[in-house]
């Protein structure tokens, strides 16, 4: 795959393509508030949020590898 086929802000499904993780291994890098999300507005703790592509790619170190 090609980074620029992915938004700047990623879906969780999106953020999971993308960096091969577990779900469970990117809700706790979400919850230890080590990677930046846009939360949607008007939502609760368990629903929508976005993941930032390029935070997500440097907090695993992965942005020099796939620019």
């Amino acid at each position: 795959f090609l980074l620029k086929d992915f938004p700047p802000l990623l879906t969780k499904s999106q953020a999971l393509e993308l960096t091969g993780l577990q779900p469970h291994y990117l809700d706790r890098l979400r919850k230890m508030n080590l990677v930046k999300v846009y939360r949607l507005q008007g939502t609760t703790e368990r629903s929508e949020c976005r993941y930032y592509r390029q935070d997500l790619l440097k907090h695993l170190k992965l942005d020099e590898q796939r620019n």
